[in-house]
């Protein structure tokens, strides 16, 4: 059985009216294949969580079966995002955390031409989110080790900083961040984004990741 037509048959089983009911429009758009409905309806499913484990997987697989879409669409911005809602229901679900690495590192990858400073902040925060997130967990080293690549493609895109460009990844990557922090207010999350933002930089400036890069640069000035 295909994981859409388990979740269809799971999702007969839900508990309580009213979740009965989101579940009942889950269903409706997965057979029907309307995916900007589906992602509607988990969202609202996500927002009316109860305490029901069933209930949750059922989200989980939801948003799984949503990330899957959108990535064979190329948007790796909403599969990200998607892929994040699921991890918030199970921070601990090991396919859940290589996919959304996995997402942003694809993201990375299509990044061509010029970004901001910020962009890169941004997707360095990213980074230093997740591996900050599970830093005392017994998978951790399995962590920094996938997102090692994508630190190093996030690195080297320090020679592509424009100023005063119009970056064309900015609303893509500014979603992934601001969606980590989906429960704050607008204000709120820039508050709290500002700060944390801030401490990651200093964070990996201090770190032995960006060490090789400002060898380089320090090279190519005294040969200038």
């Amino acid at each position: 059985m295909s994981k859409v037509n388990k979740l269809i048959s799971n999702l007969d089983k839900s508990p309580g009216f009213e979740h009965r009911l989101i579940a009942l429009c889950i269903k409706s758009n997965l057979l029907n294949k309307d995916f900007t409905k589906l992602s509607g309806f988990l969202e609202l499913g996500f927002n009316r969580l109860n305490r029901s484990r069933h209930y949750k997987k059922l989200l989980l697989d939801g948003f799984s079966v949503l990330a899957e879409y959108y990535q064979t669409q190329g948007n790796f911005v909403l599969t990200f995002n998607a892929l994040q809602k699921a991890r918030e229901l199970f921070p601990f679900n090991w396919d859940t955390i290589q996919k959304q690495i996995a997402a942003l590192n694809q993201f990375v990858e299509n990044i061509d031409g010029p970004i901001s400073e910020n962009d890169l902040k941004l997707l360095l925060y990213l980074c230093q989110d997740l591996e900050k997130f599970y830093s005392k967990k017994k998978f951790s080293k399995k962590i920094a080790s996938l997102l090692s690549p994508v630190y190093k493609k996030v690195i080297a895109l320090y020679g592509k900083i424009k100023l005063d460009v119009e970056s064309p990844i900015s609303a893509g990557v500014e979603k992934m961040v601001m969606n980590l922090y989906s429960d704050l207010t607008k204000e709120e999350r820039k508050k709290l984004l500002g700060q944390k933002i801030a401490q990651t930089i200093i964070e990996i400036e201090k770190s032995e990741r960006l060490k090789p890069k400002k060898e380089k640069e320090a090279k190519k000035s005294k040969q200038n």
